[in-house]
């Protein structure tokens, strides 16, 4: 019986998949007009959350999605620092001569700042579990840019957010 439902999910499926494929465009169509593929590598240092922040970041996009990665860090001058290492994937626009773009995703937050500050008898763990948000905003001039760079993480005992003056360096046209 379950062989038999399967045999038939497969058919259905099979039947299926050829008709979303898109037919024969005639000559003068322009099937990829609008498709955008983009890559860059970004860098930046300003403000965080207690004082001093950075970021560094890949990014790959198709169109209007965008995945990425980056890794941040916020402290003081002097002190304690928080940092996150995330995994990202969002929304870009698709204007020519400027890029904007909007992710969040899975971070490992970790670093010394809420370590036992109010009860030393509170264990915290170096890394934990959190979330991200990324925001990056830039004017790509052939292969280099200049932006800026939001970024915002979250754990169950630790926060960043900082705002940076960033570079970028990839295809960004």
């Amino acid at each position: 019986m379950k062989v038999r439902a399967l045999r038939a999910l497969l058919l259905f499926v099979g039947a299926q998949f050829p008709s979303s494929l898109p037919g024969q465009p005639d000559s003068g169509a322009t099937t990829h007009a609008g498709r955008r593929n983009n890559v860059w590598v970004s860098g930046g240092i300003g403000v965080g959350t207690g004082g001093f922040g950075a970021i560094g970041s890949v990014w790959y996009s198709y169109n209007h999605v965008v995945i990425g990665a980056h890794k941040t860090v916020a402290s003081p001058i002097m002190g304690r620092d928080v940092h996150d290492t995330a995994w990202l994937i969002g929304v870009r626009n698709l204007a020519k001569g400027r890029i904007m773009l909007i992710a969040a995703g899975p971070a490992r937050v970790g670093g010394l700042h809420h370590r036992g500050d109010n009860d030393p008898s509170t264990v915290v763990p170096a890394n934990e579990a959190g979330i991200a948000v990324a925001a990056e905003a830039l004017l790509p001039y052939g292969t280099r840019g200049i932006g800026t760079d939001l970024f915002a993480a979250r754990s169950k005992n630790r926060s960043i957010l900082g705002a940076t003056v960033s570079f970028q360096l990839g295809w960004l046209n």
